[in-house]
Formats: structure tokens, sequence, C-alpha cells
């Protein structure tokens, strides 16, 4: 449902008050003579307050009415020096507190994490990829605004793997499968226990992915490697991107952005995003195949 949030600016605040009450309205207060008020009569029972509750500011009074309410306004206009009125939803109420609150970490190794955020636990080892380098971080970032987006995406796949973090964060974020390629021989035992550590469980193998024979078709293809072998990947990668499916690929320093854009252009994919940070690209493309 939606309602609409009210904020009167009174001219008498007990008078307007007493009008709400009247019509059975409830409301929110805030004036900080109100508060200075109640810090003098209790100041027995504390030492410390957050000096921004008193700071100068006009008083206010917020209602929340629905569409059908809205000519109460009226009504209380006359006791009203200004009023202003915003949308709200439903949702809002249940997560506009949310971005206050972030992950808190405690002591040497406890973290509280809120239920909401998607947590990936690693320990990556000899392999590449924690999220803290920017390219992981951009594979990552690009992976929660797909599966955010309302798209399908059942597989996925990563060429290059090295700790798992990609193939495990799409799991955890909806996909139903996800596999997971590399040349180095550590890999399936390191990237295997990460996913363990994750409660899931995509298929890691050790394999040369230009020499590998891969018939299935992806909904979600990563490759976070180097220019030149993304440039050399590219009509493979496009071949193994289902209808619709998307190839985000990064390791890209910014002076062979024009070379790696060209080739996955060439191979039929469509640019939909060129992500940069710290001079590392990252490219979300599309095949746009039906």
């Amino acid at each position: 449902m939606r309602y609409n949030e009210i904020t009167i600016y009174p001219v008498d605040t007990d008078a307007l008050c007493f009008a709400l009450d009247e019509l059975s309205i409830g409301y929110a207060v805030d004036d900080p003579r109100e508060i200075e008020n109640l810090l003098e009569e209790t100041k027995k029972y504390w030492d410390y307050f957050d000096e921004s509750l008193t700071a100068e500011r006009p008083a206010t009074v917020k209602i929340y009415l629905t569409d059908s309410e809205l000519d109460v306004i009226e009504q209380l206009r006359p006791l009203a020096a200004k009023i202003e009125t915003k949308t709200v939803k439903d949702e809002d109420w249940a997560n506009n507190w949310k971005p206050y609150w972030q992950a808190t970490n405690l002591g040497e190794n406890l973290v509280i994490v809120p239920s909401w955020k998607t947590v990936i636990r690693l320990d990556p080892g000899m392999l590449f990829g924690t999220g803290g380098h920017a390219t992981t971080a951009l594979c990552l970032e690009a992976a929660e605004r797909l599966f955010n987006s309302g798209r399908k995406i059942e597989s996925a796949l990563d060429l290059g793997c090295g700790s798992g973090i990609l193939a495990i964060t799409a799991m955890l974020l909806g996909a139903k499968r996800a596999v997971g390629y590399d040349v180095d021989a550590n890999m399936p035992e390191i990237a295997s226990a990460n996913a363990a550590l994750n409660g899931v469980a995509p298929t890691f193998e050790v394999r040369d992915i230009f020499a590998a024979e891969i018939s299935e078709r992806y909904d979600l293809v990563f490759a976070n490697i180097v220019a030149d072998i993304i440039i050399k990947l590219a009509p493979t990668a496009a071949k193994l991107i289902a209808p619709g499916g998307v190839f985000v690929c990064s390791g890209i320093i910014g002076n062979r952005a024009d070379e790696v854009e060209f080739a996955l252009t060439s191979s039929g994919l469509t640019v939909m995003e060129k992500n940069v940070r710290d001079d590392w690209i990252c490219f979300v493309t599309m095949n746009s195949e039906q």
C-alpha cells in the first residue's frame, strides 16, 4: 500500500496535536524545545545525550495518510505555517533503516553481518580471487546487478576461476549450478573447500579452456583473466553463452579496452556496460541471439 508522509510546521504545536487527537490520527512530534524540557526533567537519569537532538530547527509534526484520507489536510491547514507531502511505500517502512546498519567487526575474529547481506566466506590460498582487487570486485558487482535485475540466471561458468569466488557467488545469488575451469592443479581442492564454506557445490575442473570441448551453454559466463586471453577467448565465449545470456569479463587494463571491446563486438556480443575502477575495465556483454 502507498502512504503519504505529511510534515506539518505548526503555528501552535499543542493546538495541532489536540486537533489530531480529536481526529484520531497518530502523529510524531519533533520539537527541540520539548526535547530540552524532557532532558531537564530527566537529567538525573542520563550522563550524555546527542546534542543534535536540541539543535535549532523549526518544530514539525508528521502524520501518515492513505490517498483516501488526504482531505484531512484541509482541516489542518489553518493550524499550519507550512505543509509538505511525499509518497512512501510499505517496503520503505521495512527497508529504509537498513543502510544505517552495516557489518560490524568485533574483537579479533568476530563479525556481525546483517541478515540481508550476501556473505562470501573465502580462504583463497595461493589462488587469485579475494574480491579485494578491482577486477574481481567489478565482476562481483556486475553479477549482483544482473541477479537483482530479475534476469533469469540458472547456470554460470567461470573461465579461469582461481579461488572459485565468482562461481560461488553466482550460486549464492541464485544460480542453480555453476562450473569453474582453471589450469592450476591446486584449484579444485581450494575452490571446492571455499564452496563448502558457503554451503554451495559448483563443479571445479582443471581444464585448458582453449583445448577443452564445452558443449553446454550458460546463462552467465565470467572471464577475469587478462586482455590477450579475453581477445582470443571472445569467439569461444560467445558460443558458450545461452541466447540472451551474459558474458562478464575483466582483468583488462585501461589502454587495452578498445582492443577487447572490438574483439567482443566482432564475436557478436553487445556491450551492455563498461565499468572502470583504478584503470581496470570490466565489460558486461550480452548474447543477443534469441
